[in-house]
């Protein structure tokens, strides 16, 4: 019986030090962050731009009435998005010409404007920061009743972006464009600047 006690004690010793040598599993690793989904730069995001500066309309102003333009925006990937802008401009008023005595007429002025971009942010951000590249193109006519001011553009313009909140930027940018009005007959070069307010939703 002792002698089957000790056999028994020796037994569970064994059992208990291979049990405390056996090496530990080791620990799971940590989930991935979920992402936030906060971000407007990706595939899929669209947006509303509205110009906070007057230089910023498309069309000659040396033409007549300018013609302020709503931008629209989709983002093809996060360092590349296409941009739209349209705008119409009607405006009635009364003119007196220098007849004798002067007559006073009304008239109406209907003028529209189109373009489209391609906006590239370049892949080095500083924090909020989004500097980018876009060449764009452009179609207006201030005044559909003068075929003289008929514009056709096309131009570049290097900027920034800055994201204030996810969904919500502002930006500017310096460029040139180039103008053709007149039939081809006037060609105009100038430098340009816009400062605009971005809205984005995905």
């Amino acid at each position: 019986m002792f002698k089957n006690s000790l056999l028994l004690i020796a037994a569970v010793t064994a059992t208990a030090q291979a049990q405390g040598t056996e090496t530990p599993a080791p620990a799971p690793a940590p989930a991935p962050m979920p992402a936030t989904g906060g971000d407007a730069f990706q595939k899929g995001t669209m947006g509303v731009t509205f110009a906070l500066d007057l230089t910023s309309a498309l069309g000659n102003v040396s033409l007549g009435e300018p013609v302020p333009t709503i931008g629209f925006a989709y983002f093809l990937s996060e360092n590349a998005a296409v941009r739209l802008n349209a705008g119409l401009n009607v405006h009635k008023e009364q003119v007196t010409n220098n007849a004798t005595p002067p007559m006073t007429s009304d008239t109406t002025v209907v003028g529209f404007a189109v373009g489209a971009g391609y906006r590239m942010y370049k892949p080095v951000k500083v924090g909020k920061v989004h500097p980018y590249l876009e060449p764009a193109a452009t179609i207006a006519w201030p005044d559909t009743s003068q075929s003289a001011t008929f514009l056709l553009g096309v131009g570049a313009q290097f900027g920034v972006e800055c994201q204030l909140a996810d969904w919500f930027s502002l930006s500017g940018g310096l460029g040139a464009a180039l103008d053709f009005t007149n039939s081809f007959k006037d060609i105009r070069f100038a430098t340009a600047s816009t400062l605009s307010a971005n809205l984005y939703w995905h």
